[in-house]
């Protein structure tokens, strides 16, 4: 997708602490999500905070990258609570820093009644695959999820409007 005004941004949860897409942390990524097409995406600049070595993003910021678009992709194509059973990652390329970069996730199917799988990709500014990863992700009952009350009812205004972006 080349220009921003056509992305419909999924809502941001404010006050939030999430450290992939959380308002209220001050060292986290602050992510936005978008819809395109079957993929979920997030526009991200790596600053020099998320170095590994001098010039290339560390390894655990790329993997939460790329985790937190896939839960994404499950949120708004499953719209359930959900946990991550697994993850393999497969760095590709060095990811630079203070250069523009591009998660995107999918669902990729489903395993059982409770098990979704998963996949995304981190875009160089080149287009590139930097980085990969696929999951699987466990729908949890909304009950066995530890959250706020005003966390889950920000969820489900989450999925909901997830629904209006995917129908």
């Amino acid at each position: 997708m080349s220009h921003e005004a056509k992305r419909n941004y999924l809502p941001q949860f404010e006050g939030s602490v999430c450290f992939a897409c959380g308002t209220a942390n001050p060292i986290g990524l602050g992510l936005r999500f978008f819809v395109d097409g079957d993929d979920v995406c997030s526009d991200v600049t790596l600053g020099p905070d998320h170095a590994g070595w001098e010039q290339f993003a560390h390894g655990g910021i790329i993997s939460t990258l790329l985790d937190e678009v896939m839960a994404y992709a499950i949120v708004v194509r499953v719209r359930k609570f959900f946990v991550t059973r697994t993850m393999t990652i497969n760095y590709r390329r060095p990811v630079p820093l203070r250069q523009p970069l591009v998660a995107r996730g999918r669902v990729t199917g489903c395993v059982d009644d409770v098990t979704w799988g998963t996949a995304s990709d981190l875009l160089g500014v080149d287009g590139k695959v930097l980085a990969s990863a696929i999951a699987e992700m466990v729908v949890l009952p909304p009950e066995r999820v530890p959250m706020s009350p005003t966390l889950r009812s920000n969820m489900e205004a989450l999925f909901a409007a997830a629904a209006g972006l995917t129908t």
